[in-house]
């Protein structure tokens, strides 16, 4: 009995802290979202740039679906069916009555974490210069995570209070574990490019530097990912307290990314390009034998290994930095 009774009450909790959490994280969406909208409007913008605003606009509004269904689910469990801590439960548990909360929910957080991954993967694209090859990985992962995520939606649609059936029972192939982990791995590695791309530019070298890495790579959504992971796998209750921070984070992050690019037109990157292309052009005034010329340290050309390519690859590398102004 007293089992049962703890197990009431965490359960109880979890819900009503989790969208107390939800709610908060997403006010503070809210206000990154609102203020980076402004300022994106306001600015004149080329008409490329059109549709990075269009996307985060529509994450922003599945995150506050989600986050208006949990509402209504949690107030409909304490308020209409709180008449006792079973009656709670047993509204929490009723899923057929709220066929269509499960539907939207899904929809909503599903198309909200592959948009955050969409933004992510070309970001990492434009900072290595549009290189197909080695965004060739998380492509992959966001391509299989989209089967998973299918899936996963099917199996949570059409289940029902019977265990047995095969889309949900405990023989079940559990189809949302596949889809956070490619999830997670596209954002892994994306992370994880963009990190040493910066690295091997010296953008570490200052405090704002530092902050310029961690918005660029997402940092806090890869963060927000691997702590719902870790929740996921092990059938925690604690999930319901690291997911509603992952919905504010697939949000938060690719808004500071795109509003970062637009606003400051990725003014660290063009710098750093011109300060390489003149160090660059200074080794190879002074040089007089081809033996003697070496590329700087601060060159990110210094993977090339012909001189005769500097200007092509010099060229390309502009624009592809000039481009990323989004």
């Amino acid at each position: 009995m007293a089992d049962e009774a703890a197990f009431s009450r965490t359960f109880r909790r979890g819900y009503f802290d989790g969208l107390a959490i939800e709610c908060l994280s997403h006010g503070v969406y809210t206000a990154i979202f609102a203020v980076a909208a402004y300022k994106i409007v306001s600015k004149k913008a080329k008409t490329s740039s059109i549709i990075f605003p269009i996307v985060l606009a529509f994450m922003y509004t599945c995150a506050s679906i989600h986050v208006g269904i949990r509402w209504w689910w949690v107030e409909n469990a304490f308020i209409d069916h709180g008449a006792t801590s079973d009656t709670i439960i047993a509204s929490f548990l009723d899923i057929e009555s709220a066929q269509w909360f499960i539907v939207l929910s899904g929809l909503s957080a599903s198309f909200l974490i592959l948009s955050a991954d969409i933004i992510l993967i070309w970001r990492c694209w434009v900072i290595w210069f549009r290189s197909v090859r080695v965004v060739t990985i998380p492509i992959t992962g966001f391509l299989l995570g989209c089967v998973f995520d299918g899936l996963f939606l099917w199996q949570d649609f059409t289940h029902d209070t019977d265990t047995d059936r095969l889309n949900w029972g405990l023989h079940a192939v559990n189809w949302g574990t596949a889809f956070f982990a490619c999830s997670l791995a596209t954002t892994l590695v994306c992370t994880g490019l963009i990190m040493w791309r910066l690295a091997r530019m010296q953008v570490l070298q200052t405090y704002s530097g530092v902050v310029e890495v961690l918005v660029e790579s997402a940092a806090m959504y890869a963060l927000a990912l691997i702590v719902f992971m870790a929740f996921l796998v092990r059938d925690d209750p604690g999930n319901v307290y690291a997911q509603p921070l992952l919905i504010s984070a697939a949000g938060i992050a690719p808004t500071l990314i795109v509003a970062r690019n637009s606003l400051k037109g990725g003014e660290a990157l063009v710098e750093q390009e011109n300060a390489c292309v003149l160090s660059v052009t200074t080794s190879e005034d002074t040089r007089t034998t081809p033996t003697s010329f070496s590329f700087p340290t601060l060159n990110v050309f210094s993977v090339l290994g012909k001189p005769s390519e500097d200007k092509r690859r010099e060229k390309q590398a502009r624009r592809s930095i000039s481009s990323s102004i989004v």
